[in-house]
């Protein structure tokens, strides 16, 4: 952009005495990098020009204190004079520096204060293009968050979740977690870009057992407002990935891309509300550190061979941070809810509708019992799950009882059916199986 182009623009947001924050807000973001840009070197200039008055100054005094008192005057008044241009360099310097901080304060409601001073301190931070470096990535997503929106007015699911990703805003940071992005309910968490430090994967795990251990400080407040719990699910994976500045001239964005993005959601996608679940090449490099409940295979979209990701329980050394566990008892029911599922492959739903009854239940889980010749689902397989005449869906998860620590004895040695967590909420649980 030329100078010349760059004035007009800061002139036009700006004005003489007020800031436009409406145009403020429509600049493509490139530009306005430029301008903060501009405005440091112009802040630059005018503090180099007070600096060369200054000595003028000094030097014409050493240099007056010679001459006839005939020039005396001439002297006064080159002082005056002296001391008018550095009081308006002054205040033109502190006008710069307002507005320099205004953009600076305005981006960072998009980016977090790292990626701006990277972007900015950078001689080629405006620029198209990343390198490849290894991180850890975080990505977080509430349980049943859609399903809640659907049933709500738009300002209470705003309301929910600004109050939920500002609870979260505040952990990460305190972890020194980069926000890349929110998604909807979903968070994508950078540790390793676009700085470094040797603890990035034990702050990741901590930042993620930290934002599980205040969800039920959020479910309060969702109580008091007349609204369902919500429960997250948290993947973590360490690789290879490409940073930098992605998009257009107009817009640009500073993100992370590759396989190992797209392997953390697939990643996050097996996870339960409550659980945090890494990646084996996160897991080889903090093993001594953490604590796990399970290693589990599984086979993601994209990845050729099985891979093992690990359930964890809590981390050790400078963080000593444990998820809460809990037993899940489960009550027989004296009248078996008949129920059809069919499973989910990504979002796509299988052809055959299997025939089940749930006689065991609680909050989040449920036993289903199937007739001997079906071939039960593996774990982790996601099921919809439908009741006759009862147009709402629920949507559940195969689960494992004992990595879910379901407790029973008659309930936990019975073979004929499987077990599954709820992923749509509870008051939409209870909706569907008990209405009669």
């Amino acid at each position: 952009m030329l100078q010349d182009e760059k004035e007009e623009i800061v002139i036009d947001i700006f004005g003489e005495r007020h800031i436009n924050y409406e145009k403020l807000s429509k600049q493509p973001v490139a530009h306005l990098l430029n301008i903060i840009k501009g405005l440091d070197k112009k802040l630059d200039e005018v503090l180099e020009e007070k600096s060369d008055i200054e000595i003028l100054l000094e030097n014409q005094t050493e240099h007056n204190d010679s001459i006839t008192d005939e020039l005396l005057t001439d002297k006064e008044d080159l002082q005056l004079m002296m001391e008018a241009t550095s009081e308006h360099a002054d205040a033109i310097a502190e006008d710069l520096e307002q507005k320099r901080l205004l953009i600076r304060q305005t981006f960072g409601r998009y980016l977090s204060d790292e990626i701006v001073n990277t972007i900015l301190d950078d001689e080629d931070g405006l620029k198209l293009g990343g390198k490849r470096e290894e991180i850890t990535i975080l990505t977080s997503d509430l349980r049943g968050f859609t399903a809640l929106s659907e049933t709500q007015e738009p300002e209470n699911v705003v309301s929910i979740l600004n109050f939920y990703l500002d609870k979260m805003e505040k952990i990460i940071t305190q972890y020194g977690g980069t926000i890349d992005e929110f998604m909807g309910d979903g968070i994508l968490v950078l540790f390793g870009a676009p700085s470094k430090r040797e603890d990035d994967i034990q702050r990741a795990i901590a930042c993620a057992i930290a934002m599980q251990l205040c969800m039920p400080e959020i479910n309060v407040q969702m109580e008091e407002w007349g609204f369902p719990h919500l429960d997250m699910g948290i993947g973590i994976n360490t690789g290879d990935v490409v940073v930098g500045n992605i998009g257009s001239e107009n817009r640009t964005k500073y993100g992370v891309v590759g396989a190992n993005v797209n392997l953390t959601y697939r990643i996050e996608s097996y996870t339960l509300g409550g659980q945090i679940l890494i990646s084996q090449s996160t897991y080889e490099k903090v093993k001594q550190e953490i604590d796990i409940n399970e290693e589990m295979k599984v086979s993601p979209k994209g990845v050729k061979e099985p891979i093992s990701i690990y359930n964890i329980k809590g981390i050790r050394d400078s963080f000593q941070l444990q998820l809460m566990e809990e037993e899940n008892h489960l009550d027989k029911l004296t009248h078996p809810i008949n129920i059809n599922y069919v499973v989910l492959n990504g979002k796509h739903l299988g052809d055959n509708a299997v025939k089940g009854s749930i006689t065991y239940l609680s909050d989040k889980y449920a036993y289903i019992l199937l007739d001997k010749k079906v071939e039960k689902p593996e774990i982790l397989t996601n099921l919809k799950i439908d009741r006759e005449h009862i147009e709402t869906s629920l949507y559940a998860k195969v689960v494992d009882p004992k990595s879910c620590h379901i407790v029973g004895e008659e309930v936990t040695q019975t073979t004929k059916g499987i077990f599954i967590s709820f992923t749509s909420n509870n008051k939409v649980v209870k909706q569907v199986l008990f209405t009669v």
